[in-house]
């Protein structure tokens, strides 16, 4: 049971990391942007 909620967690990261990009690559941000948003 527990390792469902992991996998799980990480499925959540990875998604917000992923939209967090698409919000970059839509707004033309630098490199650095693209670490802000993906990793916050």
């Amino acid at each position: 049971m527990i390792v469902s909620w992991e996998i799980l967690s990480i499925i959540g990261t990875i998604a917000f990391a992923v939209s967090g990009t698409l919000i970059a690559i839509e707004e033309d941000f630098d490199i650095f942007g693209f670490y802000i948003l993906g990793f916050t």
